[in-house]
């Protein structure tokens, strides 16, 4: 059998690897929450108040 050339566990790479991971997941969230918040949707100027009691007397 040949000796194994990396004297890591593997225990410690898996943890890395989550770490990294968690780390990169955060900042995409982040990044996209950012990213979103510079898009300007568009938004109503005015409240719409509009009397609809007369479309209700009709449906019944």
């Amino acid at each position: 059998m040949q000796p194994r050339l990396k004297l890591r566990s593997k225990n410690e790479s898996s943890f890395l690897n989550i770490i990294l991971k968690g780390l990169f997941v955060v900042v995409f969230i982040a990044l996209t929450f950012y990213l979103i918040d510079k898009i300007n949707f568009p938004s109503p100027e005015n409240e719409v108040k509009e009397d609809v009691t007369n479309q209700i007397i009709k449906l019944k």
